[in-house]
């Protein structure tokens, strides 16, 4: 009876016995103790975990408003730009078109030579 007392262990002698963790009652509370520190562990990852999802969602409301401020802008920036653009492809344009009638005017009256200064009433240059 005193071997199985011995295995199963006397709260008693705790604190002399070298081998009370091998016995029944040393081993369940090294496994209580071991799942209690698991269990705090746990615990501390779910408070990590839910102050991440609280930060994720500050971040998800930031980048919508974000995202409202971007549309925004680009609108703005479109309203502004658009008329700017529209006049400088009408320039460009108007440019061209007049770089194009000099150059005819130019070629023609090298082809037309001294009828075509008497023509425009200009002097030849």
């Amino acid at each position: 009876m005193n071997a199985r007392l011995a295995a199963v262990g006397i709260e008693a002698d705790k604190a002399s016995n070298s081998g009370w963790s091998s016995t029944t009652i040393g081993a369940a509370e090294a496994t209580q103790s071991a799942k209690v520190a698991l269990a705090t562990a746990a615990n501390e990852e779910l408070k990590a975990a839910t102050r991440w999802e609280v930060i994720a969602g500050e971040e998800v409301t930031a980048a919508g408003e974000d995202l409202t401020r971007a549309r925004a802008l680009l609108e703005d920036l479109t309203e502004a730009i658009a008329p700017l653009a529209r006049a400088e492809i009408t320039a460009r344009n108007a440019l061209t078109a007049a770089v194009e009638a000099d150059a005819a005017r130019a070629l023609a009256a090298e082809e037309l030579g001294t009828d075509y200064v008497a023509a425009v009433g200009a002097t030849p240059e």
